[in-house]
């Protein structure tokens, strides 16, 4: 049987080599993310993410990672089971996570998309409506 360990690193240390031997991850996010940075960066490391099913989070992990409905620690504890019991797991998951993050936020790509959205925004002429806001005419 596989053993665990718990690490709570104190201040000061680098969280990139705190979590150099972590295979998974869990973020048992209660309220609704914009983006899960915690959870990009760990899939980017190809790392298996066990993650609340909600908001913007689970947009980001989909099946990249685990997911869980937000609040359901039986169904939490149930997933992190699963891991241990099939640590296959973890290496396929992982490899898919790192994929989908790298697709999903490589930073030239998101720059190219942003300055794209902006050029566009930019040559759209605009009026301003009698409540002082502006549209796209």
């Amino acid at each position: 049987m596989a053993t665990a360990s718990l690490m709570l690193p104190g201040p000061g240390l680098p969280m990139k080599n705190a979590l150099s031997d972590v295979d998974v991850v869990v973020v048992p996010s209660v309220w609704e993310e914009a983006a899960g940075f915690s959870a990009i960066e760990q899939m980017i490391d190809g790392r298996l993410v066990i993650a609340s099913d909600v908001g913007g989070l689970a947009e980001i992990v989909a099946d990249g990672g685990l997911l869980f409905p937000m609040r359901d620690a039986a169904a939490l504890a149930s997933l992190m089971k699963r891991v241990l019991l099939d640590r296959s797991l973890v290496e396929s998951i992982g490899a898919t996570s790192r994929k989908r993050a790298l697709a999903l936020f490589d930073r030239d790509r998101m720059i190219r998309d942003h300055v794209r959205l902006y050029l566009k925004v930019a040559r759209l002429p605009t009026v301003v409506s009698d409540r002082n806001t502006m549209h796209a005419a």
